[in-house]
């Protein structure tokens, strides 16, 4: 039983320790640092604005005269998930610090609170013809919205070079190996309740 649970207690180390490893990219394609800018062209004088790299809020001016960028520079694996988030005016007053705050928005509990639902991907997967080294992503917010959170107004699409394929959107890196890895975390779980039910 102690060698089971240790088994299970080393599978979750692995899994968190290759969620952060760098992994190749698919066939075909390659990953390049990207960039993502957000405009606005209304002002939204009853909400503050975020940005919570890996847990960490860090509040950023925003409106038709101060876009938010986002660049590629930013700690890897879990820790580079970046959402762009909304809240009440002075809604970060009402708490004792900044900790408090910040877990109050991981709890997603505070006043007035929306979020972007897009993937910042530092490093999106682009066709490997692709002469690109580097993209730009621009988004408008169209408005905010309690249930849909920062909406994005529908952006066109760039142009790959002449006989270049058009770039993927942006996606988690890595998604197919944390899939697996949880695969087999699942896997082993199972295991274990049989070996259980065998002895019992």
């Amino acid at each position: 039983m102690k060698h089971a649970a240790a088994f299970l207690v080393g599978l979750v180390a692995v899994c968190a320790a290759r969620a952060d490893l760098a992994v190749p990219p698919p066939v075909g394609k390659k990953f390049v640092m990207a960039e993502y800018v957000i405009t606005t062209e209304k002002a939204f004088p009853d909400h503050e604005f975020y940005l919570v790299i890996g847990g960490t809020p860090k509040k950023v001016e925003f409106g038709p005269d101060a876009p938010v960028k986002i660049g590629p520079n930013r700690p890897r694996g879990f820790g580079s998930r970046t959402q762009f988030v909304a809240v009440s005016k002075g809604a970060a007053e009402k708490y004792a610090d900044a900790a408090a705050f910040a877990e109050a928005l991981r709890a997603e509990k505070v006043s007035g609170q929306a979020a972007a639902k897009h993937s910042f991907d530092p490093m999106p997967a682009i066709d490997a013809a692709d002469p690109r080294r580097k993209l730009e992503e621009k988004h408008v917010v169209e408005r905010i919205d309690a249930k849909e959170g920062i909406v994005f107004r529908a952006a066109p699409v760039k142009a790959a070079p002449p006989g270049k394929a058009a770039p993927d959107p942006p996606g988690p890196r890595g998604g197919g190996v944390v899939a697996g890895l949880a695969v087999a975390l699942a896997m082993g779980f199972a295991g274990l309740r049989l070996a259980r039910r065998g002895r019992g």
